[in-house]
């Protein structure tokens, strides 16, 4: 094998590895807490003196301890590596780890029990062992983020599903523990606490009704910027007014415990998700001027869609790009020489849908095999394949593959990569043709402000992508 072959071959190598490296240090956290729980139970609970409870919450954290370990450990050699990472193993062990540790948290932070916290003369929550408490938590979500980590990969992944998550598990804790509390705190004649108790009862049903249905739209690709400024805006309401009410001196949470984290958590996920929200809705709108949105299935002017392969093509090579490609006026097709395609075979085959539909679909799983799913040669292919099942009216097909290789390129060469701009553009037109009008001015103003950034407000690929922009919204007629 030549030099340069090896050089190639290794740097694939490590680019497939990428989610793997991240999900080490995840381990590696995940075993510290995992022995901090062990380590606090068995000093803090001798063997003479523990109860059915105390056993049940040590084997968890033997169990993930052990299980944390492997996986950890397993990066480090070859062999076991291939058996235990990066596979269904390894996503079946965070699952059921994450299993264990829910009902372990319930057993531990249940102040009846009296193992981490138990209930003062107030009648609420006060902490007696705090690193048990502490790492409790920690073990808990650590083992959450693992588990969210392995959909970071999946095409239709959104980081602010990860946030919902967060938010309803913390709204569902705050309300189980308000209402465990509730009839201690309001029998001891305590009415200001009693009916902040109350508040807290509320916050947890509607909050974790509002992620629920946030969790739900996004997962049926409903979600839009509206809707989600809504839910997180009434969610950080809520918080709000919570972190006052509960957290004050006749509040249920004046002393730290679970109400008093829950709701801090809850208020800061609720915020962070609504800045998200403001940002999509507003941060773009000095880029364009606000005009209306296609018809489905509108046709975009040639001139306004097509776009360079890469920053380095010049303006009559794009346009020879047009002329030489019929059917390449509504997206940009990236030619490449990689994995099994030349450029004139993928020419040849793109205007007819019997050669190119085997032909692009070899050549994407052919990619997909030898460089990896997000090899930057594989997220052309996957881009190439998804423009021609659109030019053929393929849509349901097209849709899964320009959501993968946008999400790819956003993961492997950045948000403002010119591949990766590109792709938000030919993904938006989809969308505006498709009649999904408000995500598609989303992508388009992202794409704007990203040229604008590394290119400049009069590079004739910003001005393009204002156009595709503007006529989008023209053809609508708002």
């Amino acid at each position: 094998m030549e030099p340069y072959e090896r050089k190639t071959l290794a740097i694939e190598t490590i680019m497939k590895d990428i989610g793997k490296v991240k999900r080490f240090r995840s381990w590696s956290i995940h075993t510290l807490f995992s022995f901090s729980v062990m380590f606090a139970i068995a000093d803090g609970f001798p063997q003479s003196q523990r109860n059915h409870r105390e056993k049940f919450v040590l084997a968890v954290s033997c169990t993930s301890f052990i299980i944390s370990f492997i996986e950890s450990t397993a990066h480090c050699f070859k062999p076991l590596k291939k058996k235990v990472i990066g596979n269904r193993f390894e996503l079946v062990s965070a699952i059921l780890l994450l299993l264990f540790w829910i009902a372990g948290t319930v057993v531990i932070l249940s102040p009846t029990n009296t193992i981490a916290s138990s209930i003062n003369e107030s009648g609420v929550e006060s902490i007696q062992y705090a690193n048990l408490y502490f790492f409790t938590w920690s073990a808990l979500l650590s083992n959450v983020h693992i588990v969210g980590s392995f959909f970071r990969d999946v095409k239709s992944y959104d980081p602010k599903v990860l946030g919902w998550v967060f938010l309803y598990l913390v709204s569902i804790i705050l309300l189980g523990m308000s209402s465990f509390l509730k009839s201690g705190i309001c029998s001891i004649d305590h009415e200001m606490r009693c009916r902040r108790t109350n508040y807290a009862v509320a916050i947890g049903v509607l909050v974790g009704f509002l992620s629920t249905a946030a969790l739900a739209l996004f997962y049926y690709s409903k979600m839009t910027p509206n809707i989600s400024l809504f839910l997180s805006s009434v969610s950080a309401v809520l918080y709000g007014f919570g972190v006052v009410m509960l957290t004050s001196v006749s509040g249920p949470a004046r002393n730290l415990g679970t109400i008093y984290f829950t709701t801090w958590i809850g208020a800061v996920l609720s915020f962070l998700l609504l800045i998200d929200s403001l940002k999509e809705m507003f941060v773009f709108e000095d880029a364009v001027v606000i005009v209306t949105l296609p018809k489905r299935g509108a046709q975009l002017p040639k001139r306004e869609t097509v776009e360079a392969a890469s920053l380095n093509e010049s303006l009559s090579t794009e346009d020879d790009k047009v002329k030489s490609t019929p059917h390449a006026s509504k997206d940009l097709i990236e030619v490449k020489m990689g994995c099994d395609t030349s450029d004139n075979s993928f020419r040849e085959k793109f205007g007819s849908a019997d050669k190119g539909l085997n032909s692009f679909e070899q050549e994407m799983n052919s990619c997909r095999d030898l460089l990896g799913s997000k090899h930057p040669d594989t997220l052309t292919s996957i881009s190439n394949y998804a423009a021609f099942l659109r030019q053929h009216e393929r849509f349901d097909q097209a849709r899964p593959l320009y959501k993968e290789a946008l999400a790819g390129r956003r993961e492997v060469l950045g948000k403002n990569h010119a591949d990766t701009l590109v792709s938000m553009n030919n993904f938006a037109t989809f969308l505006a043709q498709q009649g999904e009008y408000n995500k598609a001015q989303s992508l388009y103003k992202e794409a704007i402000v990203g040229r604008k950034d590394t290119l400049g407000s009069d590079n004739i690929h910003t001005l393009e992508s204002i156009r595709n922009l503007e006529t989008m919204k023209r053809l609508s007629g708002a």
